[in-house]
């Protein structure tokens, strides 16, 4: 039985076809959008369309999402790069073509391996490839996944990049380079260790380290075992940057979590430029906290600086007023609170005496990057205390942040520059956030690095997109233009597209713009 079901909304009525089949003893009934009511008779003019709207096989899917983006890795050669670098096998489905839509659903509506055939269903994606959503299932996905090896990620990554750069030119003038923690769920996984991360979450985890142009595309990166510091991954990973260009016209840009003087040398000796975040360090804090506002030279109305020989290189120390009034704010309030649920983890804490792992991770999550300003104790009882040597240092540096650099740039321009760093820690937002990149569920080595692999390949693509609407005028992020695309629909029966609904002007200068 089918029939057609109106629903209004603000106004409008929109039809839907409503088609009810018995399967064994239940009935199944499935809603499909046609468009809006006073469109109807247009479309029953065409007597086809007509008949096919009582077919049981009438189904409305996302349409341009898929088509754009998958158009787009068209031109990166993604496919074709994939099927370099796979082993032969017969799965009834390539696994470059695979690797390729699990890079596309990354990109734009993450799911599990066991929900991926389902959101492959639901898109234009089986017409497109002419391969049903019952063979993209878990088994193929995860056959894929294994594919992928540690060295050929690796050269994946490299031929992406390579190919990338020469279609779409990006910016060599600079390298963003930094590193986070991704936490794991299960235990079964080598790579995962307990280690240092921003949150103080006392979890299985591994480091993956990022480099990236100034464009946000991803130029490597390389997965760590959880327990490896942040300082030592860029000796591993400056042979894999040196096969992406020529470093000699390069400024590497860090955090100050990477910042050491083994990191500085290896810099220098492939004579790269640098712009470095000092941490603070005794030496560094006691410079700060040492300088008087007569000290500083005025940038703009919020930032000024102090400039100082430091060895062969220059020593830029930065002041914001308008930082060290919000620092201080904030501060005060983080610690009540952080004080607040200490004293009522405390009247529980005997409970842990047993399960002291899961009364640490409570801890860490507490106080996440303030750990360092309390003095915690757990015997029978959790006593904590704050550190008043701490709070008063933090308090007299705040707003305060030192540079070291070899360039000759102007420090307002150092301070720039160095604030573009940022392009890497919302590059780690954006895998975390929009693409999902963790926490991971697998134990497989190869699974691992394919996962933060996809992921990170599949940010490099929304990279591509913001750039080439950037560069045709259009200030919208990779993310707004995916709400716009996914606004378009198709009416699709028996492989043939019947309406397109929810296009626009807008719509379609977004996928002129990332289809040239």
């Amino acid at each position: 039985m089918t029939f057609l079901r109106k629903k209004r909304v603000r106004g409008a009525v929109y039809l839907y076809v409503v088609s009810n089949r018995r399967e064994g003893a239940r009935i199944r009934q499935t809603s499909t959008y046609v468009g809006k009511e006073d469109e109807l008779p247009s479309i029953l003019q065409n007597t086809s369309i007509a008949r096919m709207l009582t077919e049981n096989d009438l189904e409305n899917v996302l349409y341009q999402t898929p088509i754009s983006f998958w158009n787009l890795m068209e031109q990166m050669q993604l496919q074709t790069i994939f099927s370099k670098h796979f082993p032969a096998k017969d799965w009834g489905v390539d696994a470059a073509v695979a690797a390729s839509v699990m890079v596309l659903n990354y990109a734009t509506d993450r799911q599990s391996k066991c929900r991926l055939s389902d959101w492959y269903g639901q898109t234009y994606l089986p017409y497109l490839l002419k391969i049903p959503a019952s063979k993209m299932n878990k088994d193929l996905l995860c056959r894929t996944m294994d594919c992928f090896t540690e060295e050929n990620i690796g050269e994946i990554h490299a031929e992406i990049f390579k190919i990338a750069n020469e279609k779409y030119q990006f910016s060599d003038k600079m390298i963003l380079y930094d590193t986070t923690a991704m936490t794991f769920e299960g235990k079964e996984c080598e790579l995962a260790e307990r280690g240092y991360n921003p949150e103080h979450a006392y979890k299985l985890q591994v480091n993956v380290a990022l480099a990236t142009t100034e464009e946000k595309f991803p130029v490597m990166h390389k997965v760590f075992e959880g327990g490896t510091k942040d300082v030592s991954t860029l000796e591993k990973v400056m042979p894999l940057l040196e096969k992406t260009g020529n470093l000699e016209k390069t400024v590497f840009i860090v955090d100050r979590g990477i910042t050491s003087k083994a990191n500085i040398d290896l810099v220098k000796s492939k004579k790269a430029e640098f712009i470095f975040g000092q941490p603070k360090n005794q030496n560094i804090t006691s410079k700060i906290s040492a300088l008087k506002e007569t000290d500083f030279n005025k940038i703009n109305d919020d930032a000024s600086f102090h400039e100082a020989k430091y060895g062969d290189d220059r020593l830029l120390i930065y002041w914001s007023k308008k930082l060290q009034e919000e620092n201080l704010e904030f501060r005060k309030k983080r610690l009540k609170k952080i004080t607040d649920k200490l004293s009522k983890l405390a009247k529980t804490s005997n409970k842990y005496a047993s399960k002291k792992m899961q009364l640490y991770e409570k801890i860490g999550k507490i106080c996440g990057t303030y750990r360092k300003f309390y003095e915690i104790n757990y015997e029978q009882t959790l006593t904590f205390k704050l550190k008043e040597d701490k709070i008063k240092m933090a308090n007299n540096t705040d707003g305060r942040y030192a540079i070291l650099t070899n360039t000759n740039l102007a420090p307002a321009e150092v301070l720039k520059r160095y604030r573009d760093r940022n392009f890497v820690e919302m590059s780690f937002k954006d895998l975390k956030l929009f693409i999902n990149i963790g926490p991971p569920r697998h134990w497989k080595n190869s699974r691992v690095l394919a996962h933060v692999f996809l992921a990170i390949i599949a940010f490099g693509v929304r990279s591509v997109i913001e750039l080439k609407l950037r560069r045709a005028g259009l200030q919208i992020t990779s993310e707004e233009a995916l709400n716009q695309l996914n606004k378009v629909r198709a009416l699709v029966c028996r492989d043939k597209i019947l309406k397109l609904t929810g296009e626009t002007d807008e719509i379609r200068k977004i996928a002129a713009v990332i289809g040239k």
